[in-house]
């Protein structure tokens, strides 16, 4: 009969003499302690920012833009996703990740799954 369930703790690696339960025991998992030099949440996920674009033909206030968001802004999501929706934007980086600080250029105005997500 197999003894192994869903509802089990793992046990001891078998057929070693390590005795080691996890490979976190022998490589700790270090998360990152600040955002300095990185950017790679910005990089490969397309640019979430793409949600503050408005459609064309709707009129009504966004959804989603903050109503704080500086209007040279908005006009620079509009003319860069030209009516894009999620998913559809180019994935390789961030409208707003500068390459150089590897940051977010508009941190204050970043979406909520940015910050949903950030360390």
């Amino acid at each position: 009969m197999d003894n192994v369930s869903s509802h089990s703790k793992p046990t001891r690696c078998q057929g070693g003499a390590s005795g080691v339960n996890h490979v976190s025991e022998l490589f700790p998992i270090l998360g990152p302690t600040s955002c300095d030099d990185c950017g790679y949440c910005c990089l490969g996920i397309g640019s979430p920012v793409v949600i503050y674009a408005r459609r064309p033909g709707f009129d009504g206030p966004h959804p989603y833009r903050p109503a704080d968001l500086p209007p040279e802004l908005a006009a620079e999501i509009d003319e860069h996703f030209s009516g894009l929706v999620r998913g559809q934007e180019p994935q390789e980086t961030c409208l707003w990740h500068d390459p150089v600080t590897r940051r977010c250029k508009h941190h204050d105005f970043r979406p909520q799954v940015c910050r949903d997500y950030e360390i």
